[in-house]
């Protein structure tokens, strides 16, 4: 329930009407991938104290090529080189594939993983699958830390500027719905899927 209610308050684009929620299912993680995240989250905590870990539910949208979640046949994570959903499921996020989703290549502030706490924003980097009505939207886990706020493009990062952890893309000169870039695979985690029909 809280989390349909996220993606309700999340959406804000004035031309998308909310679409209808399908399902939302919850992402159980294997402890290889959620030890690193504790561990970074651990640090963050160290060095910064707890609200240094600053831990936020923000939305991912990425393409999907299989038909995970459209109902009770479609529950096993598939294997396609080319579903973007299933990849992170399988092994989390990775920086490395930043900018690999076809016609996604402008990174505006360098190469990291783009989350946003707009669920709208997130929906623009969904597809349309050929063969189901739906799509999907993960929402993750992510540890942000202390997160350098930037109102201009800044496409040549690679990291975050010294001092900060991640970055904030505050809404004004080049965005109109903010953003928030992590730099390392283990600051953050799938959490949650939305299946919806939009």
């Amino acid at each position: 329930h809280s989390v349909h209610k996220l993606f309700k308050r999340g959406w804000k684009h004035p031309d998308k009407a909310f679409p209808d929620v399908q399902r939302i299912f919850a992402v159980v993680l294997p402890n290889h991938l959620e030890r690193p995240y504790l561990t970074y989250k651990g640090r963050l905590e160290r060095s910064s104290g707890d609200s240094g870990v600053n831990e936020k539910l923000v939305f991912h949208g990425t393409p999907r090529h299989c038909r995970l979640g459209d109902g009770d046949n479609f529950t096993n994570i598939c294997k396609k080189t080319t579903c973007s959903l299933c990849i992170i499921l399988r092994y989390s996020f990775s920086v490395e594939r930043a900018g690999t989703a076809p016609d996604r290549n402008f990174l505006r502030f360098g190469h990291g993983i783009y989350t946003s706490s707009v669920s709208s924003k997130a929906d623009d980097y969904t597809n349309d699958h050929s063969n189901s009505a739906n799509r999907v939207v993960l929402v993750a886990r992510a540890a942000l830390g202390k997160s350098k706020v930037l109102r201009r493009n800044t496409q040549n990062l690679r990291s975050p500027p010294s001092g900060y952890d991640s970055v904030l893309g505050e809404v004004g000169y080049d965005l109109n719905y903010d953003e928030q870039v992590l730099y390392r695979d283990d600051a953050i985690r799938p959490a949650y899927i939305i299946i919806y029909e939009p």
